[in-house]
């Protein structure tokens, strides 16, 4: 499809609430059929959006004594179906394993920051909570469906889809719901000008009500610090930051690598609304981009 976009992203590193690194960085790119113009000419307009929304990152930054990462950006779509300017900023704290927003940095730093053990977990069921199984199933579902992997019967009253905030995708095409258990992306996405547009999740949403019986011995898990789908393998990686045994006994940091069939088979339920995680970063064909994330509480089998 035809279409403008135009970009413009302020980011900066803080230290100990000091700000020790700022980047700027603008673009325009116009396609008009098998052709495509590009500059890194500057949008005013878009300038001040990022403007203030970089502003609200240096605010909360100044409040914390970590290392961070601020990204703030805008951008403007133009195409047939109409123009959107959409923008967004993103705090990330590599110590603490979180992505997080200027209004959410206080009550997740509060989670990142608990007391962690050197105490190794047990091989037991996994309660995901704090809307960590959308990590989970973001890697086993979502980025399966991106690489277009092979259909899996999940359980029927499991529900996970991708819900774009934007009403325009970065290519231009009005923005739709994805059921990332059946297709990939609707929405296409990239991380500058000078990107290609690609499928790309934006905001993955877990949803679906089964009950399941708590076992008296578990792992809860509240945080990760990531995770990977290998599309050759099939194998999921998630990386657990933040857990605690069934009596609230911090447990150290552990790494789950199994398969697609064997999350499936290993999930027991879920419960609740979701629950809005702190988001991830996906890096793929190269462009970082920010995906939110929330599920429900769930219960899973042992992952070993």
């Amino acid at each position: 499809m035809d279409h403008t976009f135009a970009i413009v992203t302020r980011d900066g590193l803080w230290r100990d609430g000091g700000m020790i690194e700022e980047r700027l960085s603008s673009g325009i790119a116009e396609q008009r059929g098998g052709t495509i113009r590009a500059s890194d000419a500057l949008d005013a307009e878009l300038a001040r959006e990022c403007d203030a929304r970089f502003e609200a990152i240096a605010r909360a930054a100044a409040t914390v004594s970590s290392r961070i990462r601020g990204v703030a950006f805008a951008r403007r779509v133009q195409s047939a179906d109409g123009e959107e300017i959409f923008s967004s900023a993103v705090m990330t704290l590599s110590e603490q394993s979180i992505v997080t927003t200027p209004e959410h940095l206080a009550e997740d730093v509060v989670v990142a920051g608990a007391r962690v053990s050197s105490r190794p977990p047990a091989n037991v069921p996994i309660l995901w909570t704090r809307g960590s199984a959308s990590v989970l199933l973001h890697e086993a579902i979502g980025h399966a469906a991106e690489e277009g992997a092979r259909p899996i019967e999940w359980p029927e009253w499991l529900r996970v889809r991708d819900e774009p905030r934007f009403r325009l995708d970065d290519a231009g095409q009005l923005a739709r719901t994805s059921d990332l258990l059946r297709e990939r992306p609707a929405s296409l996405r990239r991380a500058t000008f000078k990107d290609v547009p690609i499928p790309r999740m934006s905001r993955v949403i877990v949803g679906g009500e089964h009950g399941f019986e708590l076992p008296e011995d578990y792992v809860e898990v509240q945080l990760t610090a990531g995770g990977r789908y290998d599309p050759l393998t099939g194998q999921v990686s998630i990386s657990i930051a933040r857990a605690v045994d069934a009596r609230g006994e911090a447990t150290r940091p552990f790494v789950i690598r199994t398969t697609r069939d064997r999350i499936r088979a290993a999930i027991k339920g879920a419960t609740g609304s979701p629950v809005r995680y702190p988001g991830v970063i996906c890096s793929s064909d190269g462009q970082k981009l920010v995906v939110e994330c929330a599920a429900p509480v769930m219960l899973t089998a042992e992952l070993s």
